[in-house]
């Protein structure tokens, strides 16, 4: 607007003073002439100061803007530095707690096995030496003691193999899980004479695990296998693996009574037991010690069972694996 009003004031006042100064026609057409290029010169200066001035304020914006930018970025920077350190305390609290844990397991888990051998003892005398005297009720009375001696001394022996497979030193090495599965299923079908069970495991199942922790992960899974199975006339097992998005997962397979799947996301953990005692006796520490020993590994497990029953527990070693 104010540059409108300056060209027509320059405009009229330009031809004004020509007329009333130069009467000659020529004169006035140079005068003309001169005064177009003296507007386009001025209107050229009056735009490079605006757009020098537009200029200096963009460079104030950019350098307000770039100052914020850097704030911004310094602050982000010591809140990650805070995150970070905080994780780090709080991951050495959670592992000093762990350790705690588990020493604390092992000890009590060790000095609860001294007396319950002398309950087991004691038991045994009572029983031997003065059953006549306790009568067939006092006898089965002390056979109940010494079957609840049992199952607690089973869980102590559990809970210091948890406690030792969380704090032994790894010693990860290319191992042959087919040679080692098929050693365990020997020895269960050893320790279960009357019972026919087809057992197959796949060939070349090899991975790069702690060979004394790999095999307590098969102990566990196969022992549960064969216990689950009993009731099944025609009892399968199977041993074998499958590579998922680049990762090898093995697996143990039955067709037994299976599970709720439902239940599924909490049966590695400790004491989780979902089927009674006296249907199949346990202590529910034998899928938590598989679960704490591929942890370690770096690796993970899982367990599926479909409505009609059957069981297919998944596991690997991280990305070891062969």
């Amino acid at each position: 607007m104010v540059y409108c009003a300056f060209g027509v004031a320059w405009i009229l006042l330009s031809d004004w003073a020509i007329l009333s100064v130069l009467p000659d026609p020529s004169q006035q057409r140079m005068a003309q002439t001169i005064k177009g290029l003296l507007y386009i010169l001025i209107t050229c200066g009056l735009l490079y100061a605006l757009v020098y001035r537009s200029l200096g304020s963009l460079q104030k914006s950019l350098e307000a803007l770039n100052a914020l930018e850097h704030d911004r970025a310094n602050e982000l920077e010591r809140s990650n530095r805070l995150l970070e350190e905080q994780v780090r305390e709080r991951t050495l609290h959670l592992e000093e707690a762990n350790e705690r844990l588990t020493a604390f397991n092992y000890v009590a888990a060790h000095d609860l096995k001294s007396p319950l051998r002398t309950i087991v003892g004691f038991s045994q005398m009572l029983r031997e030496d003065h059953g006549d005297s306790l009568g067939g009720e006092g006898v089965l009375l002390v056979e109940r003691i010494e079957a609840a001696t049992a199952r607690l001394r089973a869980l102590v022996d559990d809970l210091l193999r948890l406690s030792v497979v969380s704090a032994a030193p790894l010693n990860k090495v290319a191992m042959d899980l087919t040679q080692t599965a098929e050693a365990v299923g020997a020895d269960l079908a050893a320790a279960n004479p009357g019972r026919t069970v087809s057992f197959t495991v796949q060939p070349g199942l090899v991975a790069k695990a702690d060979e004394s922790l790999a095999r307590d992960v098969l102990h566990n899974l196969l022992d549960n296998a064969w216990k689950y199975t009993k009731p099944v006339e025609e009892a399968t097992i199977e041993v074998g693996s499958e590579t998922v998005e680049g990762t090898r997962w093995f697996f143990v397979r039955d067709n037994g009574v299976g599970f709720d799947p439902e239940k599924a996301a909490r049966i590695f953990d400790p004491f989780v037991r979902l089927h009674g005692q006296h249907e199949f006796p346990g202590t529910g520490i034998g899928l938590a010690t598989v679960a704490r020993i591929v942890q370690r590994h770096g690796g993970a497990c899982r367990a599926e069972s479909g409505p009609v029953g059957g069981a297919t527990f998944w596991f690997h070693f991280g990305s070891g694996d062969a």
